[in-house]
């Protein structure tokens, strides 16, 4: 059952581009063209890590771990599984702390498990559960027009950012809402935070079903405000009733799953 967005042969089609392609934009060589967009972009964000704590929302530190977050909650399709090592070597230049450690216990099992194993877990977690979707709106909204409005105000908040889309993605979808966060700190900490009962939600059911995503949860988590009494009060309504099941005002959106989409970046900051 997919709940709230694209499957994993769509994602596989439009979730390359998480990771802007910064060695095309900037003109790379031929060494550079010839390794994948994200190991790329991951050799480019090192630079960041070298003897910088991660100081705050705007500090390059936790730029690079919201980069990061993107990446390793990607579905691990071919161009991800080929940059592993220099992922997994990037991430093990966070410093300690409680983003940093939850990260470093991911990567014990995202390291050493056979990446078809890698990819039937992540369709098992987060493609065939709702609780495990990774659209944020979903949880608040469900499929009703409610969740179209708040579909468009997500993308209102790239626009104003000069984030643009180039994707059938949906917004709201959180390694995106993750790599905006890692261009526009301030805009992403606060859309973050906005969603930040969701965020919650996945965090908590990746834990009841044991599943090693939710250290990257963890991760993110102790980024973020703690959780307001109106956040708490909202996991209980949702745990209790469920997200509403309307189809109604999704359609600019794609109530439906859509078909494969060309290979596109998911964003891209314009100049």
């Amino acid at each position: 059952m997919r709940s709230g967005g694209a499957g994993p042969r769509e994602r596989n089609q439009t979730q390359r581009g998480v990771l802007r392609d910064k060695g095309e934009a900037r003109g790379a060589g031929e060494g550079a063209r010839d390794r994948s967009r994200a190991e790329r972009t991951v050799l480019q964000e090192q630079g960041r890590l070298r003897g910088v704590p991660p100081e705050g929302p705007t500090g390059r530190g936790w730029v690079v771990i919201f980069k990061l977050l993107s990446l390793l909650l990607r579905y691990p399709d071919d161009e991800v599984l080929a940059a592993r090592k220099p992922i997994a070597d990037l991430a093990r230049r966070l410093p300690f702390s409680p983003a940093g450690e939850p990260v470093f216990r991911f990567l014990d099992y995202w390291e050493r498990t056979e990446p078809r194993k890698l990819q039937a877990d992540y369709i098992e977690t987060f493609d065939f559960s709702r609780r495990g979707s990774l659209y944020l709106t979903y949880y608040r909204y469900g499929d009703s027009r409610l969740r179209g409005e708040a579909l468009v105000e997500v993308k209102e908040a790239y626009e104003r950012a000069g984030y643009s889309l180039t994707t059938g993605e949906l917004p709201d979808y959180l390694p995106l809402v993750l790599e905006f966060a890692s261009e526009e700190p301030e805009e992403g900490i606060r859309l973050l935070a906005a969603n930040r009962g969701p965020v919650e939600l996945i965090r908590r059911s990746l834990l009841a079903d044991g599943s090693p995503h939710a250290h990257l949860l963890d991760a993110l988590a102790s980024l973020l405000p703690d959780l307001a009494p109106e956040d708490v009060d909202e996991l209980r309504t949702i745990v209790m009733q469920g997200p509403p099941q309307e189809t109604v005002g999704l359609e600019p959106y794609g109530a439906e799953p859509k078909p494969p989409q060309p290979v596109i970046k998911l964003g891209r900051k314009r100049a």
